[in-house]
């Protein structure tokens, strides 16, 4: 089967054949069919990212987070040693973010901000990616389904490489079967109309090695691009040089990609041990995959978005047009789930839901097939309204103050920032930093991190090592019972810590005995402040 679009629908328009009107007709009809898909693309993202970045501001920022802001703003040197013993498979994201600090500055909308960028200019591309599968509008389905996916629209408030991941797969996909295209469709009647495939698979090696130095996981992209060259070059017999040529190239581009990827996937795997609170695949797996990984707490968009990936696949089966289609889709949305599991059977656990966010917009694509069977445009209408409808709980809630893991560090540090600004500007002031809720490696010093100005000109006298000379992302800290003489020349001293690994009653002896009252005290979601003066 020809490795080509499928048959135009009724509201598509057909590229130029030999037995089409006239060349003129037809070169006008292509160019009003690609105005359309860019301004199809355009309006598409443009939702999109609108959809991910409102409110984006209003969660605390929380630990994951944190890691991107302690990494990124580093000095080169510092990012380096960094991620040699800690996150290589996040380093072109800590690279990129630390040029993006330098440009604009950090706070925590600007960490957010790419993350929305890269969703508007996902579901754009999924706009034109899809085009290659189906008419117009299940072409507009598909970017308007990735964009109200619950999982999308967190990622697209996270400062995580996760959003990103997710536009290097959509390009990476569009490379990869532009440059198959190109090579399985040279001939003597085409050659001199087409570019020359190399350039292309030149093109998808150089972006395998990008994509995974942003996130070593896209490695799993490569591999279900694999079995779907391998789909498509099988279906076409008897095979030919052109279609020997053509997976030829892509097993040469991706061993240079492969080369490419290797000191870094080195580099990773002597840091799995990070990764030790992954629990090992079981029953519950099984769940996570089909709702955690795509629908996170929203069940009831699961059932719909399955429900349509059913009829998508189960329609496409039964027209032999569309077949090819489920090759380019399928391995996408499944290989790297399913050797994210088989590496965790036989090795250190590595399968997290969000860690397959990349293949979320094979997810849309496959809903938006779906979409292609139903006869209607306006019942294709109705049903992207009762999606955005499902999906917006889900939207709601990850847009809450505490929505990232119960934090509240941002009231935190206005707690602090307006308790100070009422104070008297000449008092001498010091800070505890306890245990942080969740993460035995870090203190409730990573607020200080993440939110600096309320902090600012205080006394950390229980630092021992900054976090930028330990060359992990944390800092080392002395016992605050050897350290407790440096309160003796501070009026105030705040302490802010977990509310279970609770610092307070110990804290609050000591103070007690070097003259300080408890003067007040705030207890805030996973997090508890107390201020004492003398």
């Amino acid at each position: 089967m020809p490795f080509t679009q499928a048959p135009a629908r009724p509201d598509s328009t057909a590229p130029d054949t030999p037995g089409a009107r006239s060349s003129t007709t037809g070169t006008g009809l292509t160019a009003a069919l690609a105005r359309h898909q860019r301004l199809d693309a355009v309006v598409v993202g443009l939702v999109a990212a609108l959809i991910g970045g409102a409110f984006l501001w209003v969660p605390s920022i929380w630990y994951d987070e944190a890691a991107t802001v302690v990494a990124a703003t580093r000095d080169w040197p510092g990012l380096w040693r960094t991620v040699q013993s800690v996150d290589a498979v996040h380093m072109g994201w800590y690279a990129a973010m630390h040029l993006w600090f330098d440009l604009i500055g950090y706070s925590p909308v600007t960490l957010r901000l790419p993350s929305v960028l890269c969703i508007g200019i996902t579901s754009g591309l999924l706009v034109i990616l899809a085009r290659r599968f189906m008419p117009r509008r299940g072409a507009v389905a598909a970017g308007l389904l990735f964009a109200v996916l619950p999982r999308t629209t967190l990622v697209g408030t996270e400062g995580r490489t996760f959003a990103l991941s997710a536009l290097l797969a959509v390009a990476l996909t569009l490379l990869l079967l532009t440059a198959l295209d190109r090579s399985l469709q040279v001939n003597d009647s085409t050659r001199s109309r087409l570019p020359p495939a190399t350039w292309w698979w030149a093109g998808y090696a150089a972006l395998t090695i990008v994509s995974t130095t942003f996130f070593l996981y896209l490695a799993l992209l490569v591999v279900a691009h694999a079995v779907t060259v391998l789909i498509v070059i099988a279906v076409r017999t008897p095979l030919t040089r052109t279609e020997i040529r053509a997976g030829v190239s892509f097993a040469v581009a991706a061993t240079i990609g492969a080369i490419g990827t290797a000191p870094l996937a080195l580099m990773a795997a002597d840091q799995a041990g990070q990764v030790g609170w992954i629990d090992p695949p079981s029953i519950e797996t099984v769940a996570h995959f089909l709702v955690t990984q795509w629908s996170p707490n929203n069940p009831g968009f699961a059932w719909l978005m399955w429900g349509l990936v059913a009829l998508g696949v189960g329609a496409s089966c039964l027209r032999r047009e569309h077949r090819g289609t489920l090759a380019k889709l399928l391995p996408w949305l499944l290989v790297p789930s399913l050797a994210l599991l088989a590496l965790s059977f036989v090795g250190d656990p590595l399968w997290s839901p969000r860690y397959q966010t990349f293949s979320a917009p094979a997810l849309a694509l496959l809903m938006a097939l779906g979409t292609t069977f139903i006869p209607s445009r306006r019942g294709v209408a109705v049903l992207l309204i009762v999606a955005a409808a499902v999906s917006a709980p889900s939207w709601s809630e990850q847009r809450q103050p505490t929505a990232k893991d119960g934090a509240a560090w941002d009231q935190v540090a206005n707690v602090v920032s307006e308790e100070r600004i009422s104070s008297a500007s000449s008092l001498e002031e010091g800070i505890i930093y306890g245990p942080v809720r969740r993460h035995a490696g870090a203190t409730s010093r990573i607020i200080s991190y993440t939110y600096p100005e309320a902090f600012t000109g205080m006394k950390d006298f229980t630092l021992q090592t900054h976090a930028s000379e330990t060359g992990g992302l944390w800092e080392n800290q002395h016992d605050v019972e050897n350290v407790l003489g440096e309160v003796d020349d501070l009026d105030v001293v705040w302490l802010v810590t977990s509310d279970r690994q609770d610092w307070r009653p110990k804290v609050t002896e000591m103070l007690d005995e070097r003259g300080f009252a408890l003067e007040q005290e705030w207890n805030l979601s996973r997090s508890n402040v107390l201020k004492f003066s003398r």
